[in-house]
């Protein structure tokens, strides 16, 4: 049943960076990751290196299907925000062509930072 589930909803799980390392480690031998479309993480205790454990992710390819990730209410500051943009910036064409939305809201981004890094990718949502 499990290669069939499109939404994963693990919103408020006191989630931390290490949390998300360990489904990096064990995405690659599971096929769960493979058909995810929506991952939500908001309202856990993720924080920036919470945000740049879910690029590294992406990054390995793991979600390739994933259209939206939602990482609202986890302490992510100016730091990992800029971490995310970049990366987004650098492997949105050719990895993530599809992502439709990926939701930092209610976080602790500085209106600053929001302008210093306009335009936002238009599927970012701050």
């Amino acid at each position: 049943q499990l290669l069939t589930l499109k939404v994963l909803n693990l919103n408020g799980n006191l989630l931390t960076a290490k949390c998300i390392d360990y489904m990096r480690e064990v995405g690659g031998h599971s096929p769960v990751l493979q058909v995810l479309e929506e991952l939500h993480l908001s309202r856990n205790e993720l924080g920036d290196d919470g945000v740049e454990a879910i690029i590294r992710i992406v990054f390995l390819e793991l979600l390739p299907c994933i259209r939206v990730i939602v990482m609202s209410f986890n302490s992510i500051t100016d730091k990992g925000f800029r971490v995310m943009i970049n990366a987004l910036a650098a492997i949105h064409e050719v990895y993530l062509p599809h992502i439709e939305c990926f939701n930092v809201n209610n976080n602790l981004i500085t209106p600053d930072l929001r302008r210093e890094l306009s335009p936002i990718p238009h599927f970012v949502s701050v």
